[in-house]
């Protein structure tokens, strides 16, 4: 079959299958669906991730050096979208940072990957309505494009299953079918985690009124409010879908996908605020794609939308990186301060802007059930069975353009 009349095949199929049964012998609690809402094209991220740990191994593929305990500015790199930072660094809103084993205690490299006790939606506002700082709150927010290491939470569309799906078809007919063992294995599979953020908040006093923003979804704030903070409210601002895991109970949460034109902010999604300097950032070569970040972040209307519906600046008291592991809202604990231990996100509840298709489960279990799903996209653009062998169809096609 011409891979013209496959791809807008598969994108119809994606459309129109909404969800796969989930075994009926698993355990419901690693793979369970939180919401139904209508599929969107939610913007995914398409640059490289922060996979950050405490470990602070060396990003693949950047070349960093790995963290000794006596370099900490290898922990972090500029890019355009502003300082990245690798675990263990804790990010602090003047741009430098701390260690974050010294404020939190308890943290492991797979503290990311524990898994939640329960999945909730977090409630949209009512026509657009987001609650305000209460008098005498104190206000804060964070912002960030990338996420640290990956959890076992995902949120996507099924437009995100039918790409992994032509992806993989179009690499394995370029190779002739000759690498593909079963249907499965001509999927492409797309990084779906979200990436965890540790929210350190040291603000002890009057109540704490929260904004968590990031650039393009996908991420998963994990609140660690230190002795006498309070929180009085949090709200996410996403470009796609987010989630916040440790709300303390009696804290009020909303939260909205701000992607599109339909959205509360007609699709001026959440970019830092300007830079001092009015130039562009030095030390680049500017692609159109950067450019276009750079027009993005010097006049989104997302500043002026944010002062109308919460009544101050985006900019008061945030901190904001181009991508981090764990950032503190507020002043560093004193030096002999000991460190408080760690709210892991295993047994959390995890409150997540839903996507479409919205999970929780293992690694493996996941990528099973995302290739089955891709897969009977593929054989329905077909129009196969299932049980057909994709791989005998993509050779025999491919032999037939040979001769």
């Amino acid at each position: 079959m011409d891979t013209k009349l496959i791809i807008p095949g598969v994108l119809l199929i994606g459309g129109a299958i909404f969800f796969l049964q989930p075994d009926k012998t698993a355990k419901p609690e690693t793979h369970e669906a939180v919401v139904n809402v209508p599929k969107s094209q939610n913007e995914r991220l398409t640059d490289a991730i922060v996979a950050g740990s405490i470990a602070g191994p060396v990003m693949a593929g950047r070349g960093e050096k790995p963290y000794d305990g006596t370099n900490p500015e290898v922990l972090r790199r500029k890019e355009l979208a502003g300082f990245v930072y690798r675990s263990p660094a804790l990010v602090k809103a003047d741009g430098n940072f701390g260690i974050v084993s010294k404020v939190i205690s308890g943290i492991t490299p797979d503290s990311p990957t524990g898994m939640p006790a329960a999945l909730m939606a977090i409630a949209a506002p009512v026509d657009c309505q987001f609650a305000k700082p209460g008098p005498g709150d104190q206000v804060a927010g964070v912002h960030t494009y990338f996420g640290g290491p990956v959890t076992n939470a995902h949120a996507y569309s099924d437009a995100t299953v039918a790409n992994a799906a032509l992806r993989g078809l179009r690499e394995h007919k370029g190779r002739h079918g000759r690498d593909v063992t079963d249907n499965a294995s001509i999927v492409y599979m797309p990084g779906t985690a979200l990436r965890q953020i540790d929210v350190v908040i040291n603000k002890p006093g009057a109540p704490v009124f929260l904004t968590l923003q990031d650039r393009g979804g996908g991420i998963l704030w994990n609140l660690q409010p230190l002795p006498g903070t309070v929180l009085s409210h949090v709200t996410l601002l996403s470009g796609g879908s987010s989630a916040v895991a440790n709300l303390p109970d009696g804290v009020g949460l909303l939260g909205a996908s701000l992607s599109g034109e339909g959205s509360c902010s007609r699709g001026a999604y959440p970019v830092e605020p300007p830079p001092p300097e009015t130039g562009k950032r030095t030390g680049y070569t500017i692609t159109s794609r950067d450019a276009r970040m750079q027009d993005l972040r010097d006049s989104n209307g997302f500043g002026a939308w944010f002062k109308r519906n919460f009544g101050y600046e985006t900019a008061d008291n945030m901190v904001r990186a181009g991508g981090m592991a764990h950032v503190i809202v507020g002043d560093l604990p004193a030096a002999d301060a000991p460190a408080v231990p760690y709210r892991p996100l295993q047994g959390a509840a995890l409150h997540v802007i839903p996507a479409a298709l919205t999970y929780v489960a293992s690694p493996a279990e996941h990528e099973a059930w995302l290739r089955a799903r891709a897969v009977q996209m593929l054989t329905a653009a077909y129009g196969v069975t299932p049980e057909t062998d994709l791989g005998a169809i993509i050779r025999s096609a491919s032999e037939e353009r040979i001769r």
